[in-house]
């Protein structure tokens, strides 16, 4: 977690050592057989029966599917449960 602006540290430095181990213990749990996978516009757009238009509106918006650029490249992200 990132420290608010003007802290120095972040959340967890204010926690007991107890709670701290189990934040983390809790957060490790929450990602543990979760894989994520990269996809391309037309990728996901083929998956989702829309154009790879319809992912550029919806990012414009500011709705529609999370994503990211990754090395300049539109990217989503896709979350599986693996296992």
């Amino acid at each position: 977690m990132r420290a608010a602006p003007g802290v120095e540290g972040d959340v967890t430095d204010l926690m007991p050592n107890e709670e701290r181990a189990a934040a983390v213990r809790e957060v490790e749990a929450e990602i543990a057989g979760v894989e994520l996978k990269l996809l391309s516009p037309s990728t996901l757009a083929a998956e989702l029966d829309v154009s790879e238009h319809t992912l550029a509106n919806w990012r414009a918006a500011g709705t529609g599917p999370a994503y990211a650029r990754v090395g300049g490249l539109v990217r989503f992200g896709l979350r599986r449960q693996s296992g």
